[in-house]
């Protein structure tokens, strides 16, 4: 009976390291997906905001102007201040806040990226910045985070967001499903 119970409990601890090890992968995968998850800048509609990187030098915004702003989000993103790129942000911008400024200060794209000097505007985590410069920032590396490749590299073109039906998806994702297009 002793030799039964010891080989027993052999067997019931190998079966316990495998289910542990299961658990612990399945507990990890689900960690890498929140990870993922609170990696994601943007969520007004409930997708989690990360810290800052250090990647982007923000630029100084000449003014309060909304042009002004996104002037400097397209340098911050490497993008040219083209017509086309302006009226197209131009255009987005009030499919987040209706109106300039923007209800959260310093982000009219609803961004919850955290910086240095920003807070919490609201329960999904969007965030009020200290400064437009700090705004801009957090919107161009909003933008480069990963999830939007077609939108930053249409903007570091020069053309525009305006009647490219490619980046419906994406635009789809920043928006947590509210918008496919914003001109």
């Amino acid at each position: 009976m002793a030799r039964y119970r010891r080989r027993y409990r052999h067997v019931m601890r190998r079966r316990m390291r495998g289910r542990d090890a299961r658990l612990a992968s399945s507990a990890v995968a689900a960690g890498l997906v929140l990870a993922v998850i609170a990696g994601h800048a943007h969520t007004p509609s409930g997708r989690g905001g990360r810290a800052a990187g250090t990647q982007m030098a923000a630029v100084h915004v000449a003014g309060g102007s909304e042009t002004a702003f996104i002037t400097a989000v397209l340098a911050d993103l490497g993008a040219p201040g083209s017509q086309a790129n302006i009226t197209s942000l131009v255009s987005w911008f009030p499919h987040e806040f209706s109106s300039w400024p923007p209800g959260a200060a310093w982000n009219p794209m609803a961004s919850t990226m955290q910086m240095p000097g920003s807070a919490t505007y609201n329960s999904a985590g969007v965030q009020d910045y200290a400064s437009a410069a700090e705004g801009a920032q957090a919107t161009a590396l909003t933008l480069a985070d990963g999830y939007y490749p077609l939108i930053v590299a249409r903007l570091r073109s020069g053309r525009g967001l305006c009647g490219d039906t490619a980046i419906a998806a994406e635009l789809l994702t920043w928006s947590g499903n509210g918008y496919s297009g914003v001109c």
